[in-house]
């Protein structure tokens, strides 16, 4: 079997030839998040002998599927809490069967899973860690207890660094590798994204894209809502995201802004929707480098966010958008008012986005991550 880049793909055979150093994957999910367009990015881009093999402990998601089209080899677990061990003994044969040089595990689920696995079958154990986690407890307690199980950390942004560093990780044992973002391919049809999502050509297009989770901050501008509303009558919120939408809508509903919003719920043309917005808007509680706030300065988009994990970072650099302090719905509302009547924000949004791709390409992203293949298998091409 051959991938859409004509490299031969392997389902796993019982004995690796000499010339192939498979790389196990282990990730919670393969649904569309930062995370996991990462994973898609990196396994597109991974330079032969490095062959890549891809376990979601949660069914196959939409980008599993696209991979697995393609001819990436993609397996889902279904792995539920009371079935813990029978998806670990799953994730142990797949091992036996791959064989792989190297684990590389992706999110706070995919990370413990492969930590036990190397405890049952010792490889090189890389784990990513994507997002400052400030979560749910138990998440934190897991992840900082098996810490010292990976043979190396890649932490997306130097603040997730430095809270790797503050909870004991050795400096030595952290590698800082950013996102990175394709370049944005032809330009859409505003006018008519626009009327297709019931809204009027001239109206102040706000994006929310996420996962409507607490993380995200979703009800925190919904709460700005309001204020936003009372300046700028025509504004109309576009909510894009796979998630329970219910709790959100009945807070629309209370705080009497539910005609303004448009719930897209799970959306595949992100980039469309950017050039067609007038204001990218995250207000996350903690983030680790949201893909969603590159993706919309490649499209020269500018966006207002809480000055969080990686997002900071991105936006100072950049010079994009507007920082605020979280959990601040008056804040929000008073820099999105700004945002909507000040033009050169959307110039220094693409002039920042362009300096960004420039200065750190997908291929830059890649080879960083190969130089941690070859260091942690001691391996030389």
């Amino acid at each position: 079997m051959t991938d859409r880049r004509g490299r031969q793909v392997t389902t796993g055979d019982a004995t690796p030839a000499r010339n192939r150093c498979p790389v196990l994957y282990v990730i919670t999910d393969t649904d569309v998040g930062g995370a996991e367009r990462f994973l898609d990015r990196l396994v597109r881009h991974l330079p032969p002998p490095w062959e890549p093999h891809i376990v979601s402990l949660a069914p196959v998601g939409p980008i599993g599927e696209r991979l697995r089209a393609d001819g990436y080899p993609v397996v889902g677990l279904d792995a539920r809490p009371r079935q813990a061990p029978v998806a670990l003994r799953r994730l142990l044969a797949i091992a036996s069967r791959v064989r792989p040089r190297l684990l590389h595990s992706i999110l706070c689920h995919g990370n413990l899973a492969a930590r036990a696995l190397k405890l049952l079958r010792p490889t090189p154990l890389l784990s990513s860690i994507r997002v400052a986690e400030h979560g749910a407890r138990w998440q934190r307690v897991a992840e900082r207890a098996t810490w010292r199980w990976s043979d190396h950390l890649a932490a997306v942004s130097p603040r997730v660094a430095h809270l790797l560093r503050r909870c004991g990780v050795a400096a030595r044992r952290i590698t800082v590798i950013p996102n990175a973002v394709e370049p944005v391919s032809g330009a859409v049809g505003r006018e008519s994204i626009r009327l297709s999502l019931q809204t009027a050509p001239e109206a102040a297009v706000l994006l929310f894209a996420g996962r409507l989770h607490r993380q995200k901050g979703l009800d925190l501008l919904l709460a700005a809502l309001p204020d936003i509303l009372r300046s700028r009558p025509d504004t109309v919120l576009w909510v894009a995201g796979a998630g329970d939408p219910a709790p959100y809508q009945r807070q629309a509903e209370q705080l009497g802004v539910a005609a303004s919003i448009r719930w897209l719920g799970f959306r595949t043309d992100l980039a469309a929707l950017m050039q067609a917005a007038d204001l990218l808007v995250l207000p996350s509680r903690w983030e680790g480098m949201p893909n969603v706030v590159l993706e919309a300065l490649a499209c020269g988009l500018p966006v207002v966010a809480t000055a969080v994990e990686g997002t900071t970072e991105l936006l100072r650099f950049t010079q994009g958008g507007i920082l605020i302090p979280p959990e601040s719905p008056p804040a929000l509302a008073s820099a999105v008012r700004r945002a909507l009547v000040d033009e050169s924000l959307r110039v220094a949004a693409r002039k920042g986005g362009q300096a960004y791709m420039s200065r750190w390409t997908v291929d830059d992203e890649v080879r960083a991550y190969v130089r941690l293949y070859h260091k942690l298998c001691s391996f030389m091409p």
